[in-house]
């Protein structure tokens, strides 16, 4: 149920926002309200009100904002849910993809926070960021101790 939900609202966020991209050296984190009102901003805005809309829904699980590289080494930002079974998925509201399972990703993790319903807290790192690993075939995405 909740994996449709968050398809639902990656679909939303297609056709309620633009993709903008951040002139290089300036990188403002809109709120979702903001977002709301300009309807553009780029994939932390995006992937912010992707949480917060999933959090109102009441969709069941854990939400984290993670920051990383892409398929491209460039830095990026998406949305990991983890399902009450402890699964875990990622989303990307920029290029529409997900909810799918980690291991289908060629993304770089760094960084999390999660998000309890009022805001982000209890920061962590993935392995990958410590080991300064870029081997994207041999990747160990568990998240290690809180920062």
């Amino acid at each position: 149920m909740s994996l449709e939900v968050l398809k639902d609202i990656l679909s939303e966020c297609k056709d309620k926002f633009k993709y903008k991209a951040e002139s290089p050296g300036l990188d403002y984190w809109q709120t979702p309200l903001e977002l709301e009102k300009v309807k553009e901003g780029d994939c932390e805005d995006l992937s912010v009100w992707v949480i917060s809309r999933a959090s109102a829904m009441g969709i069941v699980g854990s939400l984290y904002l993670v920051w990383g590289v892409d398929f491209n080494n460039q830095g990026h930002s998406w949305v990991e849910y983890e399902d009450e079974t402890g699964k875990r998925y990622w989303l990307d509201p920029v290029l529409q993809r997900g909810p799918l399972g980690i291991e289908k990703w060629r993304y770089i993790p760094w960084m999390a926070a999660k998000y309890n319903g009022e805001l982000f807290s209890e920061r962590f790192v993935y392995r990958a960021k410590l080991e300064k690993k870029l081997d994207r075939d041999n990747l160990d995405y568990r998240p290690i101790n809180s920062i």
